[in-house]
């Protein structure tokens, strides 16, 4: 394990694992994120959701602070969680509204095929039949598509945001935001907002906070960037970019837009429930498309 000196990276995007199913009676389950290019991994700023598949009586929705973390590893041999007698750290740690880091795990050079293997285990949930999965922030060692900006000090801003959607249980559905004025969009600013229908048995505060429980598959930026990676088919928390989070995960980058061009975050909720998400993000207006400065590559 190469560990990074941790700078600040103009650029980063968002490397997740795909789903893993866990259930009370299975005991624990593992949920792997495979790297699929060479870069700088912040274990520090990990984020997970644990999601119930349908309403489940005196029991949240929402059940990371019913799980407990079993198992983290490097490739399968470097154990970050230690401790004899079976130990089992709340998966709060990796919670998206902590408000600051628990542990100081370390940024990790890797290369491709790499693997973060987290195990979690909800046998103190009694009934939890669900999914779970993690996001860390990425900086790539290639940059793609066009180097990034910085947002003006002191500048203007405006909101942007996607149309109210629409979400179907175990559904990926595209959330559009669509440019009207030229200028910079911030993402590491971005939020996401969810809520699934009033249903029994689920707690009403729960029901608000799909944001913090909800899975993303894609994020295309006007260029066809898609800044969420991994390998096969990743579905990483969404709670690193909730509305409720109390901190900023990832330095999502800054992207030049003109009226019409489109920046597209697909998400997916397996709640079994009815839903609607949305999301925004400040809009920096610069008459004509211009302003903002253009770090370019290796501006750290």
């Amino acid at each position: 394990m190469k560990i990074a000196p941790r700078f600040y990276a103009p650029k980063e995007a968002i490397m997740g694992s795909p789903q893993a199913t866990i259930t009370a009676a299975a005991g624990d389950a593992t949920a792997t994120l495979t790297v699929s290019e060479p870069g700088i991994l912040s274990l520090r700023r990990m984020v997970v959701s644990v999601s119930q598949d349908g309403a489940l009586a005196n029991a949240p929705m929402n059940a990371l602070v019913s799980a407990s973390v079993v198992a983290l590893e490097i490739d399968g041999s470097i154990a970050l969680l230690r401790g004899r007698n079976t130990p089992g750290a709340p998966a709060g740690w990796f919670s998206p509204t902590r408000p600051d880091h628990f542990v100081e795990l370390p940024d990790i050079h890797v290369n491709a095929g790499q693997t973060i293997a987290l195990t979690l285990n909800a046998a103190a949930l009694t009934g939890l039949d669900g999914d779970f999965s993690f996001a860390c922030p990425f900086f790539p060692d290639r940059y793609r598509g066009v180097a990034p900006y910085t947002v003006p000090k002191g500048g203007t801003q405006v909101a942007i945001a996607s149309p109210v959607t629409a979400v179907a249980d175990a559904t990926a559905v595209a959330l559009t935001m669509t440019v009207d004025t030229p200028g910079l969009i911030d993402l590491a600013k971005c939020w996401l907002g969810g809520v699934i229908a009033p249903t029994p048995n689920v707690d009403a505060q729960d029901a608000i906070r799909l944001d913090q429980w909800a899975y993303l598959s894609s994020l295309v930026l006007p260029s066809g960037e898609n800044i969420i990676l991994g390998q096969n088919a990743p579905l990483p928390s969404s709670g690193i970019i909730s509305q409720g989070r109390q901190i900023n995960f990832v330095k999502l980058p800054v992207v030049k837009v003109v009226p019409g061009e489109t920046i597209v975050l697909t998400v997916r909720q397996d709640s079994g429930i009815a839903s609607a998400m949305r999301w925004g993000a400040p809009l920096y207006p610069t008459a004509g498309g211009k302003g903002g400065v253009n770090v370019g590559p290796g501006g750290c």
